[in-house]
């Protein structure tokens, strides 16, 4: 609807109009000359007619207003799932995932026109990177589903950030929502959440089997290790999660075989498994016994079923490390206090100890450990803060007996060791390198004794004493001057315990003192065995504050040297974060040096080959992290099969030496092995978004999509009320004045070349 109005100079209708009436009046009685032609006085007439009209034009400003209708511009943007998820099967006529989203994207392509021209296609696929689809001349795109992951919420987040113009005004989202990327990047209801506050829809096509669980099946075998590392001949087991969907009161097993070069699998271990519910995780447990040292393959297989979506994730490999047995340590404590805990975890980091904690209860008291002593399976003893009432006297002899007979013993301090506790009345008293006085004992409860422990509130610095060989080796933390450096920065010690003094006998020294001189490590023999006695018992306090590495380092070595191994052979090992890979997948990969007794830095020889069936494919580029550690990435791998590392080097007496690692990329993908569509997620979002009109269809319901966009279209489209007045614009007041010189002019030429005034 257009309405009209004026609005004359000075506001005022009637000094307009009376501007008008005399114009019209001097036009009306104005004649021409009676000599001047009929037709020439018409003409003129007409000129000063339009003249006055114009005039006119300019006096009442004429105008109109109007109304029209506006809706916003905003990209409609289309994901496509670029991941190979999309090759399984759609559940409908045969058809992959692949095809009914192809069809999906052709048919939004011949429907754009029907979205209008403020809300134009914009198509972009996604797995683990969001990326622009461009098409040809024909709007025809020729790409394929070869992404290896997906992160929903990722490329959903970077879609945001990407689609600026035109804004974003709407998503159509296709895929199954698998999420390979695990942890996922950013979570997809946040982003369902975002686009909800942002008041953009989100409209999911899910792609997939659809309907009730009872008509999808599928069993999987879920987080198996990688890899184990266990001594040989020792109890160990395989453990994991069958995950089963419509599988009820079906028996299912879960076999675990070993695979050995040249020689046909063998089944190690089978567990039956039994689930009641139509979804369900179940654990299972496969118990074996380690083979000699060496390299192995386990593999956990569940025999197919029928009727499964995908058999590919019926099967997990697991390498599996045996190293040869390694020195078996017995740890007795009488409380357990925080040492315990970070000394176990640091010795069992190592694969040289075969760790034994045993906590002797005070309702255990004169505990008789006898038989595990006598069979003389340890290597090393630790003895941690115990009364000497603890163990029967003849466990106390027998321990010392082992000890003589060439096993090594670890003594700790604690308000109820060494003298306090009674050792002294003990046979220990003849094997440790200091002296006990037993003449107090500290009753458990009692108040602490000054005379026999420094105060936990009283920090020692500890500091090596005299050379860093035979016994001092294990304060060797650094190598060279850097090593001083190294237990200066180290927490003291919170408190510690007094000996009376220490033994004058051969192989007896000082390992560590405080920066007070007071003795902490002290290390001596018993005949065929070694003895550390140590003051404190709080070096937990290194790993705490960040020194865990430095922990690890002085326990083993402590070990390392009562059990009389420490001086290990020169060698390189080798470590990948991952072993069991999927085509394009990464792992790191470390090459450590061990110097043995040189502390030399690795071999500048040191390389390593990557094999492949035996055959050579190339050689990797290491580079230096430290001067004992090499490292680099296991990358872009696209031919599935079984690989080995061959690491090489020299010692330092010219001796080869090698060291290999097997890892296996597997043929199937991480996306075949989630072959159910995560309905569940998907709903969520839709739910999460529908507030701004987000929703969760089938492929075919894509004329509600349709019917959805445009509605959202009109009902955001608003009314923009425009006015236009003569003389508002500088093109229509330079038009008018022109029109008007434009007559006077030509009046003025006719006059002239007519002979008037």
């Amino acid at each position: 609807m257009i309405d009209w109005t004026l609005e004359p100079i000075f506001g005022s209708y009637w000094i307009a109009g009376g501007l008008v009436i005399a114009m019209l009046a001097s036009w009306f009685l104005l004649r021409e000359d009676r000599e001047v032609t009929r037709g020439k006085r018409i003409v003129l007439g007409f000129m000063r007619f339009v003249v006055i009209l114009l005039i006119a034009i300019g006096i009442f400003r004429p105008g109109a207003t109007y109304t029209r209708q506006s809706a916003p511009r905003g990209a409609v943007a289309v994901m496509v799932d670029l991941s190979q998820s999309m090759e399984l099967p759609s559940g409908v006529d045969r058809k992959t995932r692949w095809q009914i989203e192809v069809e999906l994207w052709n048919k939004l392509i011949q429907a754009q026109a029907s979205l209008g021209k403020e809300s134009p296609l914009v198509i972009y696929g996604y797995d683990d990177k969001l990326k622009l689809i461009q098409g040809d001349s024909n709007n025809q795109v020729k790409i394929l589903p070869q992404g290896s992951f997906s992160d929903v919420g990722k490329t959903l987040s970077e879609l945001i950030a990407t689609q600026v113009e035109p804004p974003l005004n709407a998503v159509i989202w296709m895929g199954d929502a698998t999420q390979t990327v695990i942890p996922s990047t950013v979570d997809p209801q946040v982003i369902a959440r975002q686009l909800t506050q942002l008041d953009i829809p989100l409209i999911l096509f899910g792609l997939g089997p659809r309907g009730d669980v009872d008509r999808l099946q599928d069993v999987s075998i879920e987080g198996v290790p990688e890899q184990i590392t266990v001594f040989s001949s020792t109890e160990s087991q395989v453990m994991g999660l069958l995950s089963t969907k419509s599988m009820v009161n079906r028996d299912l097993k879960v076999q675990l075989f070993m695979k050995m070069e040249g020689q046909p699998p063998k089944m190690l271990a089978e567990e039956n498994l039994r689930p009641d519910k139509a979804d369900q995780t179940l654990p299972f447990r496969l118990p074996f016994t380690a083979p000699e040292a060496g390299s192995y393959e386990l593999e956990v297989v569940v025999p197919p079923q029928k009727e499964e979506l995908s058999q590919e994730n019926n099967r997990a490999l697991c390498f599996l490390n045996v190293n040869k047995g390694g020195s078996r340590v017995l740890y007795l404590e009488g409380e357990p206090r925080w040492e315990q805990r970070y000394l176990r975890r640091s010795l069992e980091s190592s694969p040289d100890f075969q760790l034994r904690f045993q906590w002797v209860h005070r309702k255990e008291w004169k505990k008789d450990l006898t038989p595990q002593l006598k069979s003389g399976e340890y290597d090393a003893y630790i003895l941690g803060d115990l009364d000497a009432a603890a163990l029967t006297p003849e466990t106390w002899k027998m321990l010392a007996d082992r000890v003589q007979e060439g096993a090594g013993l670890i003594t700790l301090g604690g308000y109820q060791a060494y003298g306090p506790g009674g050792h002294g009345e003990t046979p220990l008293r003849d094997i440790l390198p200091v002296e006990m006085d037993s003449r107090f004992r500290q009753v458990p409860g009692s108040p602490i004794q000054p005379t026999f422990h420094y105060p936990a509130e009283i920090e020692i610095p500890m500091r090596p004493v005299g050379e860093l060989n035979g016994a001092g080796a294990i304060a060797q933390l650094a190598p060279g001057p850097d090593n001083m450096k190294t237990w200066i920065k180290l927490p003291g010690m919170k408190g510690a315990s007094k000996w009376s003094g220490i033994k004058n006998a051969p192989g007896v020294r000082v390992v560590l003192e405080g920066t007070k001189r007071e003795p902490m490590v002290v290390a001596g023999g018993a005949k065929n065995g070694r003895v550390l006695s140590m003051a404190f018992d709080t070096s937990h306090v290194w790993w705490q504050q960040g020194f865990s590495e430095q922990h690890k380092k002085f326990w083993r070595q402590s070990v390392l040297w009562v059990i009389r191994r420490e001086n290990p052979e020169e060698g390189i090992e080798l470590e990948m974060d991952r072993r069991r890979l999927f085509r394009d997948q990464t792992s790191e990969l470390s090459l450590r040096w061990n110097p043995g007794a040189t502390n030399n830095p690795i071999p500048k020889e040191t390389n390593a080959k990557l094999f492949r069936d035996g055959n050579e494919v190339g050689l990797l580029n290491l580079s230096g992290k430290d001067e004992r550690t090499l490292t680099g990435k296991i990358s872009n791998i696209q031919t599935p099969g079984r690989y080995e590392i061959r690491a090489t080097s020299i010692n330092s007496q010219g001796q080869p030496l090698q060291a290999k690692l097997p890892f296996v990329v597997l043929e199937q993908s991480v996306e075949s092995m989630h072959p159910t569509p995560d309905w569940p997620l998907m709903n969520q979002m839709a739910q999460l978004n529908a507030s701004a009109g987000g929703c969760l269809l089938a492929p075919e319901e894509l004329d509600q999509a349709i019917e959805r966009l445009n509605e959202r279209r009109k009902t955001s489209t608003i009314d923009l009320v425009e006015s236009y007045k003569v003389g508002d614009g500088s093109i229509d007041s330079w038009a008018l004045f022109a029109m008007l010189v434009g007559l006077l002019s030509l009046q003025w030429r006719l006059r002239k070349q007519w002979s008037l005034a």
